[in-house]
Formats: C-alpha cells, sequence, structure tokens
C-alpha cells in the first residue's frame, strides 16, 4: 500500500508535466505559425523591396544616362554659345557693310559729281593750254623776226660805221651855224643816233665789235636765241602798242635811203 502510494505522486507529476510539455509544444506551435506567417509576410516584404531596388537601380542607371546626356548638352551648349559669338559678330559685320554699301550710292554720286567738275577744269585748262601754245608759237615766230630784225639792224649799225669813217674829214668843211642845230650834216646827225643806240644794243648781242674797215661792207651776224631775251608782257594794250611801234619803225633799208635822200641841214627822224 505504501509503495502504490508513493506511485502515486510520480505518475500525476509526470501527468502535469506532460500536460506541461503539450501545452509548451501548442504555444511552440502557435510561435512557429506565427513565425511562418511572419516570415511569409517577410518573404513577400522581401520581394517587394526586392523589386523596388530593381526599380530603383532601373532608375540610378536611366539617371546616369540622364546625367551624361545633360554633360553633353552642356558641352554641346557651350560651343553653341561660342558659335553663336561668332554668328553675331559676323552680323555686325556684315550689318557695317550693308550700311557702308548703303552709303555707296550717296558716296557715288558725289564722286560723279567731282569728276565732271575735274573733266570740266581739265577742258578749260586744256583750252588754255592750247591758246597758252599758240601765244608760244607766236612769241616765238615774232621772237625769231626780231632777232633777224635785230642782227640786220646790227649789220646795217656796222656799215654805217664804216662808211663814217670816211667823211669825219669832209664834216669840217661843210658850211654850218654854231648856234643852229637844224643845219647840221644828215651823216653827223646818223653818227650820233648810231651812237646813242650803241649803248642799247651791246647788251643784247654777245659778238665782238670789228673794226670798220673803209669801204667794206660788213655782213650782218645772225644772233641766236639764247643771245636775245625779249620780255613780252601779257597786257593787249602793250601788246598792240608794241606791234603799231613796229608797224612804224623804218628798218635798215629804209634808213639807209633816208640817208641818201637828205638834203644839207635836215634832221633825221627816227
Amino acid at each position: 500500500m505504501d509503495h502504490h502510494n508513493e506511485d502515486l505522486p510520480a505518475a500525476q507529476e509526470a501527468e502535469l508535466r506532460l500536460r506541461h510539455a503539450e501545452a509548451l509544444c501548442a504555444t511552440l506551435a502557435a510561435e512557429r505559425e506565427s513565425l511562418q506567417a511572419e516570415l511569409k509576410a517577410k518573404s513577400v516584404e522581401l520581394a517587394v523591396t526586392k523589386r523596388q531596388c530593381e526599380r530603383a537601380k532601373a532608375e540610378r542607371e536611366t539617371l546616369r544616362g540622364r546625367v551624361k546626356a545633360i554633360k553633353k548638352l552642356r558641352t554641346e551648349l557651350a560651343t553653341v554659345k561660342k558659335e553663336c559669338e561668332m554668328v553675331k559678330k559676323e552680323r555686325n559685320h556684315l550689318r557695317g557693310q550693308l550700311d557702308a554699301l548703303g552709303n555707296t550710292p550717296i558716296k557715288l554720286a558725289a564722286a560723279r559729281e567731282e569728276c565732271d567738275l575735274f573733266r570740266v577744269e581739265r577742258d578749260c585748262l586744256q583750252v588754255r593750254l592750247d591758246a597758252t601754245e599758240t601765244e608760244l608759237a607766236d612769241l616765238e615766230k615774232r621772237h625769231v623776226i626780231a632777232c633777224n630784225e635785230l642782227a640786220a639792224m646790227h649789220g646795217h649799225r656796222l656799215n654805217l660805221q664804216g662808211e663814217l669813217q670816211m667823211p669825219r674829214q669832209t664834216l669840217a668843211n661843210v658850211p654850218c651855224k654854231a648856234n643852229n642845230q637844224n643845219l647840221r650834216h644828215p651823216l653827223a646827225i646818223a653818227n650820233s643816233h648810231l651812237e646813242a643806240s650803241q649803248h642799247t644794243s651791246d647788251h643784247v648781242t654777245s659778238t665782238r665789235k670789228r673794226p670798220a674797215i673803209a669801204g667794206r661792207t660788213a655782213e650782218p651776224k645772225a644772233l641766236s636765241n639764247e643771245s636775245v631775251a625779249i620780255k613780252e608782257e601779257p597786257d593787249e594794250e602793250r601788246t598792240g602798242f608794241k606791234e603799231r611801234m613796229e608797224a612804224y619803225r623804218p628798218t635798215g633799208a629804209e634808213l639807209e635811203g633816208r640817208l641818201e635822200d637828205m638834203e644839207p641841214g635836215e634832221i633825221l627822224e627816227y
């Protein structure tokens, strides 16, 4: 009996332990179920997270491509800005050329007017040049004529000097009054005129004086253009007066004829 009574508490204790183990198993089973449910939830969440991560990776790659494209666009933008500046400068240069070309017709018209004025002035100068050349040719002709006349007069003067050497001894025998100058011999008067004109003709010719020989006629020596310088006045009145005086001036032949036709006591008019 005592032995049977001792087994009873052990069985109860074992039963209690069994119940406690069953309860613990049930708790563990419930906890396992909850953990499995939580694991499923975490698995789903992990799958969602993986999907989000994949999306994030894809978006990151997209953003990287966009960043590269933006950098490339920035480089292209800088190049385009430089080209734009160059185009602006070229545009301003072309505008300046266009403005200059816009003023070209006005400048061309002014240049044409100035050219017409120059042409008119050139024509006037050409007319004046032709007139001057004509006048110069006339003056050269007159110069040659004057040189020839001067040479002839010089030769005639030498002839008269040679002829006047002979009658000097006979002049003393010519009857004349001391106080009456009009009764002088015409050869004496001509000699005085020749002596007076000798001073004016010596500075024109460069020929040396040759001694006059009695009875010899000296030939006139032609003068060069360099030895005679005739200054012409541009005044028309003086030129006309000089031409009239040249017309009234007697030549050497006329003077010689007058000397031959003169009477004693007559004055030689030159």
